[in-house]
C-alpha cells in the first residue's frame, strides 16, 4: 500500500478563510446575545440594594418616630438615626443603639 500524500501541494491542512470568517461571525452573534445580559446585572443588583437601602431608612425613621413622637428635623438629617441629635427638636427618647449602623 502506498501512503496517501497530498497531492496539491497548494492546499494545506488548515482553515480555509470562509471557515474562519464563519466562526467569528457565530463568536459575534453570541456575544451581542450573551454580553448585554450580563453586563446588566450590576445595574439590577444597585437597583435593588438601592430599594434596600430605602426601606431600612424607612423602617428606622419609623422607629425613631415612635421613640421621641417626630422625625429628625431636616437639620438634624439622617444622621439622627445614627447618631443622637443634639439641635432641636431634642430626641429624648434616642435609642442608645441607634436606629442605623451607618447612613446608607
Amino acid at each position: 500500500m502506498h501512503s496517501q500524500r497530498n497531492l496539491n501541494p497548494s492546499r494545506s491542512n488548515g482553515f480555509t478563510l470562509i471557515e474562519v470568517m464563519i466562526v467569528v461571525v457565530i463568536l459575534s452573534v453570541l456575544a451581542a446575545l450573551v454580553v448585554p445580559r450580563i453586563m446588566s446585572r450590576p445595574g439590577q443588583a444597585r437597583i435593588v440594594r438601592a430599594g434596600q437601602d430605602i426601606r431600612a431608612i424607612e423602617a428606622a425613621l419609623d422607629l425613631y418616630r415612635l421613640d421621641n413622637f417626630h422625625y429628625p428635623s431636616g437639620e438634624q438629617g439622617l444622621a439622627a438615626l445614627v447618631t443622637k441629635p443634639t439641635s432641636t427638636p431634642p430626641a429624648e427618647n434616642w435609642n442608645s443603639d441607634g436606629y442605623l449602623k451607618k447612613v446608607p
